[in-house]
Parts: C-alpha cells; structure tokens; sequence
C-alpha cells in the first residue's frame, strides 16, 4: 500500500453496509453525497457504485474523504463526480480492469479525488462533449488517462503516476490536455491517435521510455509548451523513434517552445509531485516555472493549478504552480530579445570562460535576473574582477534543399535510384522492374511505377543477379546466387504458387555462375550459357534445368522472348542477333542490325538492341523477323567515359535493356535510364555511394566557382548551383597511373582546378592539377620510413619537408578548402607556384597550440579549425557507441590554454558527434568551402557538429555557447542511418553567406542538402560584471552546482521473479497467471500498429536457470529461414549482461535447417552456439487466434485495439547461464543481482523474403550499443 503524501489528508475509510445519506434538492445541479458519518471503515465497493448509480443528469455526486476498495465504477451519462481533494477521497481499484469509467454527458465534471491500482484504466472517459477532469491523481494502473471520441473536453491539473501509460486520447475533437503532471509512467507518457483540433501544453511528462506518442490522422492539434525528461521524446507512426526534442520538433512541427529539463519532485515515492529543483542560474524560479502559455491555438490553460493557487508570474508547467524563495539577491540581468533560444556565460574580458549559465532555453522577451554559479567550469572558484555576461540569440533551423547526387523523385529510400543496378524489365502494363544489389538497404528487387518515380512494392533478398524476366502470366522471375526468385510482377505478392512462401528456389545442375540472361515464353524459362555455348530451358514451375534441356548457340547472351512471333532473340558471340523457335530451338533467322550487339529486349512487335560500337540503343520494327525495320535510337552517342561534362544521354552500349509495348525503352548502362519512344529522357537514375562526400569550390566553364561533389571511387561529380539550390551532372576526370584511392579535397586557385588524394594510412598525397579535366600530378608527399618526416617532390625535384624554422613535418592533414595542417601549423593557400601548381604560404602559418598534437588528415579528417578570434577549436572526448565521434567542443588559446569548453548533453552523447564544421567570415578567395569570404561580407560564426546515431545538428558560437540544436527536417525521410564517419558530411557557403551541409547517405546513396536557415538573425550581447572580492568569497564558500541541461531519465528497470522450483518449459500460458507473475514488459513499437506486431514478456528465475516468456501478436508467421538468416524472419533476439562486444545475444525461432534454435552469438568473436535443446529447452507455439490469451488487455486497454482476431506465437525458454557461458557463470545467480539485457522483437510479414524488421526493448536498445543502452534486471 503506497502512503500519502503529507499534509494532503488522512487515509479513511467506510463502514461496510453503510448507505449514501442527504437529500438531492431539485434544480440545475444537484448534488448527493456520501454522508462522513459513515467514515469509521471500509466500504463495500457496491456502495460506491450504487451511490454513483443514484445520480442523475445535471447532478454531482459529492465523496467524502476515505479510501474506497472499489473498481469498475460507472458514472451515470451527465452526472458529474467530486472527491474531498484529490489527497483525501481515494478509490483503489486493485483487482478490477477499471477504476471510473464516465460515458457520454454534456459539461460534466470529474475532479478531487485519486484513482489508482486498475490493471486496464484508471479513468476511461467515452464520448460526451464539455466535460472536464480536474485536480485528480490517476496512479498506479495499465493507464492513468484513457479517453476516447469526446469532444470539447478538458483534462487539467492532473497527477498521471506510476502507470504503464499515462494518457492516452484518441479520437478527440477540440479538446485540451494541459497541466498535467504525467510523471514515472514506465512505458508512455501520453499517446494522441485521431484527434482533431485541441491542444496539448505546459505539461510534464517526466522518467518515461517515450515521451509522447503520435498514433496518426491527428489534425489541427497543437502541442506545445512541455516539458520531456525521457529516454525517447516522441515516436511518429511509420518513423523511426525521435531521440531528443530537436529530433521530434522537427519531424511533428509540435513542441517549438518546450524543454528537457531536469526535474525533482518533493517526494514522488509518496506520490508528492510538487517541483522543488531551481535553475542553477535563476535560484527564483523552478526548472518548470515559466516555460508556460496562458493560450494555445484558442485553448486557454487553467487559472489556477491542482491545490487552488492562482498563477504568479509566468505559467509554470504541469499541475503545481511553484513559488520558490531566492536565498540572495540576483547579480545582475539581461534582455532576451525572444523568437528563439538563449545561450549564456561568464566569460574574462579576453573571451576565456569561466562558467556557461546555460544553453539554448526559450526564454521569453524581457529582463531575466541571473546569479553568479559558484565555481568556474573547471571547478575552481569564481575570481574577483572584471567580467561580462555573454549571451547569444538565435532561431536556427534545418531546411531541406533536396536530394543531390541521386535521380529519385525524393528522399525517400524506396524511391532513390541505386548506385549498383543489375537488371531492368516492365511488366505487361510497361511498370518497371528493378533488380539491384542491396547495398546497405536491403532492397534488392523494387517495382516502381511507369515513371520510374515511385516503388510500388519491394522484395528482399538477391544480389548477383544474372537474369530477370516477366513471363505471360504476370510473374516476375529472377535468377541469381544459384537461386531463382518468383514474385507476382503487379504486386510483389510472393505466394504465387499458392503456398506462402514458395518463391526462391534454389536450382543447380548446369547453371553456373558464367550464364548470363533470362528470359521466359510458353511456361519455360531460358537461360544463355556462354561459356558453354548453349542456350539453357526448363519448366517455368519445376524449374527442372538439366543437361539435355540445351540448344546449341555460339556465345549466346541476352535471350529475350518475342511472344507475338514465338521466337527466343539472342545475342550471338557479340556480333549478331539469333532467333530461335522457342518450342523447337530451331533457328529462324540471323540479323546483323547493328555493330557489336550487346543485349537485346523485345516487345509489342518492337526490337531494342544496345550497340557497344554506337553507343546507342537502336530500335527496331520486329513484325517480320526477317526484315528488321530501323524506327528510331536512344542515347547520344558520346562516349560517356569522355572527359568534361557528363551528358545524362551518354552511353557506353554494354547495359542491359528492356523495352515496353509503347517502345520506352530502359537500360542499366552505367546507372539506369528510362527514355520515351521519341529518343527523350524521361529518369536518370544516378547515384553516389553515401558514405563520402569529398568536394570542394572548382572554377567552371563559365569561369565562375562551382560547388563539385565526387563519392568513393569516383572520377565524376555532381555540381550544387548554391544560388538555384539545384544540382545537376559535373564533370568526368581523369587521374595519372598511381593515384592514391582516397580524395581529399577539391579547391581551385587562380582559375585552375586541384584535386589532393591520399593512401588509406594518411602517409602518401598527391596534388593534381585538372586542365581539360585530365589529371596531373604537381606535388607529392611521401612519408619517409627510414627518416622520418615527409618529402616533397616537384617535377624532378625531391627534398625533405620542412617548416620555415627547420623542422620535419610529422604529419599532414587537408582542410576542405585546400589549407595544409603541416609541421603543426595551419596553412593558407596563396596562389600559384612558377610551375602551375598550388602555392602554400609557410610564412603566414598558424601555429596549433600545445595540445592539438600533429593531427592527420586524408579522407576528410578534419575536426579543427581556427575562429575568427585567433582560438583553435578541436573535437575531444571518446564517443560512447559503434558509431564513435567526440563528445566536447573544445577550444584553445594560442598559447595552449583553455579558452572554453562545451560538453554535449544526454541526447547527444548516446552516440556522440561528428563532423565539426565552421562556418566563419574570413578573408580569401571566393569559393573556399565551408567559409565565407571577401567579398560576399562577414557572417556570424557557426560552428557545428551532427550527432551520430539521432542526426541531431549541434551550433554553437566562437564563445561556444548554444546556438540550437536542430533535427533533420520530416523531407528528409531519415529512415534511421547513422553518420558515423567524418568525412561524409561537408560545408558549404553560398555567394550570399549562406551555410549549407551535404550529408551522405549510405543508404539512399546520394547526398543530403541541408540549408541551415536563420544565421543572418543571430544576435550577441554582452553585459558587464564586476565581482568584489567580498562577493567572490561568498560564492566560494557555496557548493558546487551542476548547469542544467537535458537530463537523462532513469533506465528501464524490472524484477526478474523468483521461483520456488525449477519450471518446465512448455509454453503453457495458464501457469505463469497461476505463479501470479504478469508480464514485466509490455512491448509496442511505435513504427507498427499493435496488431501487426507486439509482445508481452515474462522473466524469472531459479538456480542458475533463466526463464522466459514472449507472447508476441502477429498478423502474419513467418518462419522460412534457414538458421544462418534466422533474424530475418519472426523471431526473439535477447542480449544478455554486456554490449554487443561483450555480453552474448540469444536468438529464439523455427528455422527450415536446424528446427527450434536458442542460439547464442557475439559480434565478430565466432561464439556462436545453438545451445543444447535437452539443457537449454525451448517451446514456440503458434496460436491461430488471440481470443483465449487474456493478458492481451494490457496493451488493448492502453492503445485502444482489438488483438483477439490476430495469431500469437508464444515463445518460451530457459538459458541456463553456466552452460550458456561456456561453465562460467557471468553474474552470481541470487537475489539483487542486477545485469545489463535488451530485447529485439523480429517480425517478417513476407514470409520467403529478407525483410529485416527489429524491434527494441528498451527503445534505447541496439544491436551494436553499449550495455547502458538497455535495461536493468533485478533478480528477486
């Protein structure tokens, strides 16, 4: 039994047998009350019901203090409800599903008293309109907040605790959630799904896994003005979860105004939920005071707060207005000029910090009173002296410029062209099909739609395809790895042989890897086999390929099926077409249209051959085999490897090609082209590999600079028009035999165009010049083993390099504007040399301070820079995670010491940063990247890094203080990659002063554009301080007090149950409710509804032995891999006591090779076991109906489904963990114990394919995380 909180009332109780007392007098409202007399015991949980049943419309029902053992209460329909205060009239609903439940009604109200202990819903409120719930505590249940389809409805002032859920509203109109306390709700502070106008403002929603939960088909709602501590702030159906509030705001368009802030509570074990936390640099005012509106989207918030007291000030967040006493006065104040965020510091006169106050806050426009912190950053104490208040303002923001580098529609992964296309046919209804491989998002067939814009469906699974084809009946056949993949070309539906499931078939006999081509007509597939000269046929269903199912062809490739005429085109030893009879093998014709044929593809009397020797695609009338009819060609004829500008027409003759019955015709040649039947372009479909975005300012044809991008391997590039903010093709270059395989950087100098590579360990550069976009080498540095240093070599020439005073240079690194770090200075470029290459000034070096090291460079390593006042800045601090990066910007003097430091909050020190950039007013050639320059005129200072695992972009000022942080646009379509190498994001600077970023994405491949929109308005103050020794004193004799900044919730945490006896692993559902153990976790990915996919888990333990059970709710079961793709199909994944290098991951599921495995595994260590069914068993059972599975009520009574109509696959295991550690128990098997684990829930809704679908537990879980990425177990 929880205590109350003090001084909010005794705990009463009822006399059983007693009955309501009072008379209900007539009138607008009436109200019946519960007489206090009857106020010595308990009450009988019928007497309350029947006192709420006795109301009547128009009437309250009046309750006195007392606790009540009463659940399932139903209010009458327009019968309002008051307790004695919401400290004093307590309803435990322990043991019932509900605790009030209040249906329909006008302008009803439900206020004062607590509600707790429901296994479903505290409150449930349905329809009904004006109805208000006011100064309650919802504690305790499934969910605190359950409302649906009311309308006008206001929930205020409420305390929703220690719930699974705290609020869930859906299918709302017009109703306000605001100054609510939802606070250690375990799973979701408030979900929202179908609610249309309303508002959601000056909550708190406080130590959940998931701040806020947007369902979908919300509408005209407003959410702002809230406060988020949690390990995620907010998930968006269909998106990946959102880490932080700058994630989210810019995903949802809500909470522009909120904050994460730390938050403490008077005494939240005894449900206290009073803040008593003030700022650090506002001892006046609490983290929750003031962040606030009055009005939201017409919404007014309450007047005054849960206890009555009016508000003071500004409009604090949450249910408790707080008015907190300063111990001193304040030490001076600033103006806030408002619209955005505000950073402040202490800082010397010189510009060196003493102590950030804070960062980033949306403080309102006025005057704010601050205090002195009493330390400096470093923890030593606040020096008397001079000093000033630095602040800056700002309202950054991320704009998508679009996808550069890519020839999809847009951003979005399905839709981007693929850097490695295979294979392209239409269908019948001349939709296109795309074979590719896969790389790095696992779309290795799409179906788009006539337009090659948009997929209409994908299918994982292939790479190294040899073939593709769609046959008469609609199904599409790909061949490929020994395999041949059958899908239903109009849907991707994978059952086409009416058993799910049955669509790869793994083929041998005489297919090898040599045959190439595929091609189907009158229920048979043909394969070419050049290598031996014969063309290959089977069955199109048995697939029976076999050594006496040939035709003889000499070097036959291409076959494609001419089904007007029943003829099988071939490719004959490049040099002629052949046409067979497709029943007989017999050959009909032969036909030189061409020179040097490639492929061929025939279609609707129409015949596409590709001519390596024209560079063309011709195409042919076919009606009469005999007689082909030239109509019309494609393609431009210039060789594409060509050097200069690309032509997008351009063609080697050596692609694949497919043709439709309208004569469009596509090609695989080079990247994929889709032309009309006149010979126009209409999609290309080029690509970049996303994971290098080397480039750099070159002079153009025009004269004029041109921001170039090139890839990995590259010799071309893109050009980004940063004034039209649109890209088109660059230019093809070429490099002299021994070029280094890593580009560095591109710059110009003097109108000539440099390129810098370098070896994979940094030890080797070359420069070269491009005229007429050849290359040629002009300098080489080569480190010098046996001498140490580098040596310079020019022409003929080769010496040691030195800097001016005579030292080796130890090591070399590039800027992307082509300065030189070198001997530890930084170098600018100065023009040209005598002998045309670019010229570096030794003698206006800036030396790095003592702390920098040598550094090193290649490949875009390159997180240093110096500010515009002389510091140097540099990354510092490991990164946590696989992703790596730093976690401080830090900044230096020249002479070594420290100007500042700015350390990384929570949100992004999970995975830490990378790619710090500056953008800065320097003086230089136009173009420099990253720079603006004269004469384009000085710009404000930005500094950046991005985030690696959340893409959250980081600014700062050359103070280092905040200037926001900023999540990646909803255009952008993230689809959850990482940015885990520096150098694949690069800066850029327009002509006008413009910062952009391009972001490569390796799984898009192609090149963000991202504009960061607001620099122009940032605005700086500073405000003089002066501290007397007397005051400095007093401030060092004070402790220590942290700056707030994001917080970080407290970790997922559950108790692992104690058994009295060892169990037996069954998958008995029946026997776990009788040992009274619930599911501790209750799993719904925000990313799928819940009847798609959704678990209910249970852990205990006895001895040695772990045991768990996963109910997971399923629309579709999945079981068809093989043991070695066993997480790409339905399946558990458990991570048990360390991270991905350290704790072993246990896999649960029915494969088609090794039957029901419990499979241990460790990232690159070869530790795999598939652990012994007779000491590590385990159960799966498939349920065709949820009907009798009574424990799907936790999560349908939280999210508003039904699940009884979906299939359930209970899994059930036991690990022991000696065994399981190889006879060394990795943690001590008794109570208390606590250790690191981590779920994944894999669903696969295409049974047959690849689909990879994980879903964590906790959300901050991930396969290549850290332990702290999961959650806590506790063994009881």
């Amino acid at each position: 039994m929880l205590r109350e909180p003090a001084g909010l009332g005794l705990v009463h109780g009822l006399r059983r047998g007693g009955r309501a007392g009072g008379r209900m007098r007539r009138g607008a409202v009436g109200v019946l009350v519960l007489s206090a007399i009857l106020c010595a015991g308990d009450v009988a949980a019928q007497d309350v019901a029947a006192l709420l049943a006795a109301g009547k419309a128009g009437a309250t029902v009046t309750l006195p203090a007392g606790t009540f053992a009463a659940g399932d209460l139903v209010v009458p329909a327009g019968v309002s409800v008051r307790g004695a205060g919401y400290g004093k009239t307590i309803l435990d609903a322990a043991g019932h599903r509900v605790g009030l439940r209040v249906s329909g009604g006008e302008a009803i109200t439900v206020s004062d008293f607590t509600l707790r202990g429901a296994t479903a819903a505290a409150l449930h409120v349905e329809g009904g309109t004006g109805l208000t719930a006011a100064r309650l505590r919802l504690l305790d249940s499934g969910v605190g907040l359950r409302a649906e389809g009311v309308s006008g409805a206001r929930f205020e002032n409420l305390v929703i605790a220690g719930n699974g859920t705290g609020g869930v509203l859906r299918e709302c109109q017009d109703s306000v959630f605001a100054n609510c306390t939802a606070a250690d709700n375990r799973d979701l502070a408030i979900s929202l799904a179908g609610n249309r106008g309303g508002a959601v403002f000056n909550n708190l929603f406080i130590n959940s896994q998931l701040g806020m939960y947007d369902g979908g088909g919300n509408e005209r709602l407003a959410v702002d003005c809230n406060l988020y501590v949690a390990l995620f702030v907010g998930g968006l159906a269909g998106q990946p979860t959102r880490e932080s509030l700058a994630a989210w705001r810019a995903l949802t368009g809500f909470d522009r105004r909120s904050v994460e802030l730390p938050v403490q509570f008077a005494d939240p074990a005894r449900r206290d939920y009073r803040p008593v936390l003030a700022l650090p640099w506002c001892l006046a005012r609490a983290t929750t005071a003031d962040w606030g509106t009055a009005e939201l989207a017409g919404f007014a918030a309450p007047p005054a707060d849960i206890n009555g007291n009016a508000r003071s000030g500004g409009m604090d967040l949450g249910a408790f207005e707080t008015t907190l006493t300063a111990p001193r006065p304040p030490d001076g104040s600033f103006t806030v000029h408002g619209g955005g965020v505000t950073s402040a510091g202490l800082f010397t006169p010189d510009g060196t910090l003493l102590a950030y106050l804070f960062h980033n806050l949306p403080l309102a426009r006025a005057r704010h009173d601050f205090w002195l912190p009493p330390r400096t950053h470093d923890g030593t104490p606040i020096p008397a002296g001079r000093c000033e208040l630095r602040t800056s303002e700002s309202d950054l923001s991320l704009e998508y410029v679009g996808m550069a580098a890519n020839g999809g529609v847009d951003s979005d992964v399905r839709n981007c062209a693929s850097l490695s296309p295979e294979w392209i046919v239409f269908d019948a209804d001349g939709n296109v099909i795309l074979v590719q491989a896969g790389i790095e998002n696992h779309q290795h067939v799409r179906g788009f739609d006539r337009d090659l814009a948009r997929h209409r469906w994908i299918v994982s699974g292939g790479g190294g395809c040899q073939g593709a084809t769609v046959d008469e009946n609609g199904v599409f056949f790909r061949l490929g790895n020994g395999e041949v993949l059958k899908v239903e070309a109009a849907t991707g539906r994978i059952n086409v042989e009416g058993r799910p499931g049955v669509f790869r078939r793994t083929v041998g006999g005489p297919l090898t890897d040599k045959v190439q081509g595929l091609a189907a007509l009158g229920g048979r597939l043909f394969v070419a086999d050049p290598e031996h000269n014969r063309i290959l046929f089977a069955d199109s269903a048995a697939l029976d390929f076999a050594a006496d199912k040939v035709w003889s062809v000499t070097r036959p490739v291409s076959p494609a099926a001419d089904l007007a005429n029943g003829l099988l085109w071939v490719v004959a030893e490049n040099d002629r077409l052949v046409a067979l009879d497709a029943k007989t093998g017999v050959v009909r014709c032969t036909a030189r249209p061409v020179e040097k044929p490639w492929s061929v593809a025939v279609c609707g009397g129409r015949l596409a051959v590709a001519s390596a020797a024209t560079r063309r695609i011709h195409i042919f009338d076919c009606t009469d085999p005999a007689d082909l009819k030239a109509l019309y060609t494609v393609g431009s004829g210039r060789d594409p490897r060509a050097l200069g500008p690309i032509g997008p027409t351009d063609l080697t003759g050596e692609g694949e090609v497919a043709i439709d019955r309208d004569g469009r015709v596509a090609t695989t040649d080079g990247n994929v082209r889709l032309f009309g039947p006149d010979g126009r372009l209409l999609r290309w479909h080029t690509a970049f590999w996303g994971q290098f975005t080397p480039g750099g300012w070159w002079t153009g044809a025009d004269r004029k600079p041109e921001f170039h991008l090139s890839g990995m391997h590259a010799q071309h590039t893109v050009v980004l028009d940063v004034a039209a903010r649109t890209w088109r093709p660059g230019v093809r270059f070429s490099l002299p035999d021994g070029t280094p395989p890593h580009l560095v950087c591109l710059f110009t100098a003097k109108g000539a165009n440099f390129a810098v590579y370098s070896d994979d360990f940094r030890t080797t550069f070359h420069v070269l010049r491009f005229d007429d976009w050849a290359g040629r080498l002009v300098r080489v540095w080569a480190g010098d083993k046996p001498n140490g240093g580098f040596v310079e070599t020019a022409g003929d020439r080769a010496a040691p390099l030195l800097t001016p005073d005579g030292r080796k240079v130890e090591a070399l690194a590039f800027k992307q504007d082509g300065r030189l770090f070198a001997g530890g200075c930084l170098i600018p470029r100065t023009g040209l040399a005598p002998d045309g290459a670019p010229q570096w000034d030794w003698t206006a070096c800036v030396p790095k301070p003592k702390p920098f090291g040598e550094g090193g460079g290649g490949q875009g390593q390159f997180n240093f820079d110096v500010l515009p006042n002389g510091a140097w800045i540099r990354d510092e601090g490991p990164g946590r995670g696989f992703g790596g990066g730093f976690t401080t910007f830090a900044a230096y003097n020249p002479d070594g010491t420290v100007r500042w430091k700015y350390h990384n909050d929570h949100h992004c020190t999970l995975g830490a940063l990378r790619s710090l950039r500056v953008f800065a007013a320097r003086s230089g050639e136009h173009g420099a990247a990253g720079s603006v320059g004269d004469p384009r005129g000085p710009a404000p200072t930005i500094v950046t890094a991005m985030a690696t695992e959340e893409l959250d972009l980081v600014a700062i000022d050359q103070d280092g203080l905040g200037l926001g942080v900023m999540g990646v646009p909803k255009a952008m379509n993230w689809n959850g990659f990482w940015h885990d190498q520096d150098w694949s994001m690069q800066g850029v600077t327009g002509p006008d002063g413009q910062p952009f970023l391009t972001l490569g994405d390796y799984t898009c491949q192609g090149y963000h554009w991202l504009a960061i929109a607001g620099a122009a308005s940032i605005r700086h103050a500073a405000v003089p301080v002066v501290i007397d020794e007397a005051r400095a004193a007093a401030l060092s004799l004070l402790g220590s007090v942290p700056m707030a900044s994001s917080p970080a919730p407290p970790t997922p945490r559950i108790v692992v149950r104690k058994l009295a006896n060892p169990m037996t692993v069954d998958g008995d559902l029946a026997k776990w409710r009788d040992l009274g153990i619930a599911p501790q976790i209750v799993h719904v990915p925000g990313a799928r509804p819940p009847d798609d996919v959704s678990a209910l888990i249970r852990m205990a333990w006895q001895g040695d032995d772990l045991y768990v059970q996963v109910i997971k709710f399923d629309d579709v079961v999945s079981f068809h891999q093989p043991l070695s793709f066993h997480y790409k199909q339905d399946s558990t994944e458990l991570a048990l006591i360390g991270g991905f290098m350290g704790g072993y991951k246990f896999a649960i599921t029915r494969t088609t090779d090794a039957g029901d495995v419990l499979y241990r595994e460790q990232f690159l260590m070869k530790k795999e076991l598939n652990l012994e069914a007779a000491k590590a068993p385990r159960v799966i059972r498939v349920l065709d109906s949820a009907r009798d599975v009574e424990e799907r009520a936790l999560i349908e009574d939280t999210m508003g489904v039904d699940l009884s109509g979906c299939k359930v696959i209970v899994t059930e295991f036991k690990i022991p963990m000696t065994y399981a550690w190889d006879g060394k128990l990795p943690v001590r098997m008794e109570s208390g114990t606590e250790f690191w684990f981590g779920f994944f829930v894999d669903d696969n809704d295409e049974p047959g394919s690849d689909v990879q679908e994980a879903y964590p537990w906790p959300v901050t879980y991930a396969a290549f995380g850290n332990p702290d990425q999961g959650a806590r177990a506790v063994l009881e």
